[in-house]
């Protein structure tokens, strides 16, 4: 059964045995993905039966395809699939590969909108990175005006300290002679 040739019932919803004999895989094994692939995760009854959606099934078929028709490790299946971001139906059509001149249109155009928008988030990069940039030279210049007012300060401050340590000394040498000197109404 290749990827192309999952034909589902006209139902919307499955239970674990049906998608079991869907995809040719015991349920221990569906059971086992949902640990493995945070997409899987299918609704359950009150009575904890699993119900899978159709784009569940999908997804399980997917899986299916990667990890035993093309042979991923589970570690790639999964970077496969955060590719995706939730299209499951189109992992499938990838995992084919274009059949038809439609298909080739369709995976043209997918690859021309994908190339489209790696082009403008490019450009969206590269002005973010120039205004970056930019803010780090204006930050650059801002730090070294704040380094040169800061050492202008600390000399002020010293020179300051200087003048304020002589003054102290001045009074002190002039309070002991006052000390000293002999009161005249002795």
């Amino acid at each position: 059964m290749g990827p192309k040739e999952l034909k589902l019932p006209d139902r919307h919803f499955f239970k674990i045995g049906e998608v079991s004999k869907l995809l040719e895989r015991p349920a221990h094994v569906l059971r086992y993905w949902e640990d493995e692939f945070q997409w899987v995760r299918p609704e359950k009854t009150p009575s904890g039966q699993r119900i899978y959606s159709r784009d569940d099934v999908f997804l399980l078929f997917l899986i299916r395809e990667l990890l035993h028709s093309k042979r991923y490790t589970i570690e790639g299946a999964v970077k496969v699939l955060r590719s995706l971001k939730g299209d499951w139906q189109e992992g499938l059509r990838r995992l084919s590969g274009p059949q038809t001149s439609e298909d080739l249109e369709h995976e043209r155009s997918r690859l021309e909108k994908d190339r489209e928008k790696g082009l403008k988030k490019n450009e969206e990069l590269a002005r973010e990175l120039a205004s970056a940039q930019e803010q780090l030279r204006e930050l650059k210049t801002s730090y070294a005006r704040v380094n040169r007012e800061l050492l202008l300060l600390r000399t002020k401050a010293a020179e300051n300290r200087k003048t304020i340590i002589s003054q102290l000394e001045q009074l002190q040498s002039v309070a002991r002679k006052k000390r000293k000197a002999p009161s005249i109404t002795q």
